[in-house]
């Protein structure tokens, strides 16, 4: 089953919320970068899942 590029940035997403574990993750993510954040999954029986995780350089003070 071929799943494609899912963004999981939509708090609609029903990718999103069938996944609890995933769905927290966004919801962490959420709450830490505002929104500004881009996380997404590929998937392909037989291939294997790739999870790809944007997030913006801050630095601390």
């Amino acid at each position: 089953m071929k799943t494609g590029m899912r963004g999981l940035n939509d708090v609609q997403s029903d990718f999103a919320n069938q996944l609890s574990g995933l769905s927290m993750i966004r919801k962490r993510l959420d709450y830490f970068y505002a929104g500004d954040f881009k996380f997404s999954v590929e998937s392909a029986a037989g291939t294997g899942t790739n999870v790809r995780l944007s997030v913006p350089i801050t630095e601390h003070e």
